[in-house]
């Protein structure tokens, strides 16, 4: 008795990357500056609040105000951290959420335009976001936020759509 075995057909090029973390550089910047000025100004601080409040206004709450402050910052960390890219020569998949995960694929042909946009503050960095047009109805458009080396992604994804299109015999109309 001879077994076949079916081999998925996986694609060798497998690219994953995540959003840097420099897209958290305004949240993260304010929380310190806030948290270091509130903590500065915190003894001249007790001679403006209502009599009512001062038992309440000792350093451990003082602390522990500055330490919830730290929260959004932290979760903005994690969110970023959470959302992840994925580029093989058939799909294109986006992996986002921190508590409840969501995954966005889309097939490679598909693809309709692309466009590399580096602002200033990404591009002292190296970085670009890149957008994707697509046909697909749930997702119409798909963007790479805060990626190193965009043009070498941009130069892939445009040669596997052209390839996708060749293996599933699709066109593209205007």
């Amino acid at each position: 008795m001879v077994q076949s075995k079916n081999k998925m057909n996986v694609s060798e090029y497998n690219w994953k990357a995540s959003p840097s973390q420099v897209l958290n550089f305004f949240p993260f910047l304010i929380t310190i500056l806030g948290v270091s000025l509130f903590l500065y100004y915190a003894p001249d601080i007790s001679y403006w609040i209502p009599d009512l409040f001062v038992p309440y206004f000792t350093w451990s709450n003082i602390y522990m105000a500055c330490g919830v402050a730290f929260l959004y910052p932290a979760f903005k960390f994690i969110e970023l951290k959470c959302l992840q890219y994925t580029l093989t020569e058939d799909k294109i998949m986006v992996k986002s959420g921190v508590l409840s995960s969501t995954i966005e694929s889309i097939e490679m042909f598909r693809v309709k335009d692309q466009t590399i946009r580096k602002p200033f503050h990404l591009r002292v960095f190296g970085l670009g976001n890149l957008e994707l047009l697509t046909s697909d109805p749930t997702t119409p458009t798909i963007t790479f936020y805060a990626i190193s080396d965009i043009d070498t992604l941009l130069s892939n994804i445009q040669t596997f759509t052209l390839a996708a299109r060749k293996k599933h015999g699709v066109r593209e109309f205007d």
